[in-house]
């Protein structure tokens, strides 16, 4: 063998070594920043709203379940008002509901889950709509940031779809189109979680909330994991309405309760619109039962609505009433049912306030699963 021969052998064997060292590298590294970040992710160490990271692995759990599966979607007060065990105790263990809800989400920020709630195939979706998630974002939004890095991060590629499509562009590389983009947007959080490691070593200081304490979130495995994804962590009443004083009380009343909800959401054209256009359609194309919920509001704050100021929450809802499959469960304009008891705040139910809703939604869950 020449001389040349036997050398580009030995540099196309270089090559492959430093390859597959690179390869082996990336792999290393990437587990390395799985091993860091996941517990600090968990329990709000490195950010609050460690519940933005359960979704996927809710979803990956609800997928092996064989009883009946009923999810909700939504923001907080979808959050704050569903309470899954109480939903089963009352349809009986064949029935298993699940709250997937987050803090502050709107329909732009939940459509990222449609294709793996399709997958899971659930017997029906409930999804929030209300006044306040009724918009187009604009500007600079870190929320958005959050939770499409965040939710993207846990995903593969069977949770891209079509709803990218409706994410405006200045937004899209926020997601992680591939598992290299993925590994990028973990390893974001690895200095942080570094110093948070070593301030628990040497200082015995820690960001992290406790086990099953507000803002703490479970990882799949965990005792709590089961009961967790279908009755979240909720705030103790006494820091709500509940815990105030008379003079907090009434401060609160003449600031929040006694002042017009702020929202005027249109009837249409926004990107909250599209988006659930987009989750409500791909659902029934999937032979899936939607329940359409509106969350309830405190009275004394609904008084102070100025006439018409909600007509295109109205609309929207009456839209998509219309199509085959969808059934609406209306709290935000029952009469007589609210009382300033059942209310953590102006537009969250506490503890009582939870027991009533899961009570009246039973009907409507249960006259569609005995069709």
């Amino acid at each position: 063998m020449s001389n040349s021969a036997s050398g580009d052998l030995k540099f196309t064997d270089l090559m492959m070594s430093l390859l597959i060292a690179s390869f082996l590298g990336m792999l290393l590294s990437h587990n390395l920043s799985i091993f860091l970040t996941e517990p600090l992710l968990r329990d709000q160490s490195l950010f609050t709203g460690s519940r933005y990271t359960i979704t996927v692995d809710a979803l990956n759990t609800i997928v092996d379940d064989d009883t009946i599966s009923v999810i909700a979607i939504g923001s907080s007060m979808t959050y704050k008002g569903i309470d899954g065990e109480c939903i089963g105790g009352f349809l009986g263990d064949d029935v298993t509901a699940y709250n997937l809800a987050q803090p502050s989400s709107k329909p732009y920020t939940d459509m990222q889950h449609i294709p793996r709630i399709i997958s899971t195939n659930p017997d029906i979706v409930m999804i929030e709509i209300s006044p306040d998630i009724l918009s187009t974002p604009s500007g600079h939004q870190p929320y958005i940031q959050l939770r499409y890095t965040l939710d993207s991060l846990y995903q593969d590629g069977s949770d891209l779809g079509s709803w990218i499509d409706i994410v405006p562009l200045k937004y899209r590389h926020w997601i992680a189109m591939n598992d290299i983009e993925r590994m990028e947007f973990r390893q974001e959080y690895v200095p942080r979680a570094i110093e948070e490691h070593l301030n628990r070593l040497i200082l015995n200081e820690d960001n992290g909330r406790g086990d099953g304490v507000w803002g703490w979130a479970p990882s799949p495995g965990h005792s709590s994991w089961n009961k967790y994804i279908q009755t979240p962590i909720f705030p103790n009443d006494i820091y709500g309405l509940e815990g105030f004083n008379q003079n907090k009380l009434d401060e609160y009343t003449e600031t929040k309760l006694h002042v017009s909800p702020w929202p005027i959401p249109p009837a249409n054209g926004t990107l909250s619109h599209s988006a659930l256009e987009y989750e409500i359609s791909s659902l029934l194309e999937a032979y899936i039962e939607i329940i359409i919920i509106t969350p309830a509001y405190h009275p004394e704050h609904l008084k102070f609505l100025e006439d018409g100021q909600w007509d295109g929450f109205n609309e929207t809802v009456s839209v998509f009433s219309q199509y085959d499959g969808v059934t609406v469960f209306d709290q935000t304009w029952a009469e007589n049912i609210w009382t300033h008891d059942d209310f953590y705040d102006r537009n969250h139910l506490d503890g009582d306030g939870r027991e009533k809703y899961c009570q009246l939604m039973i009907p409507t869950i249960s006259e569609i699963l005995n069709r």
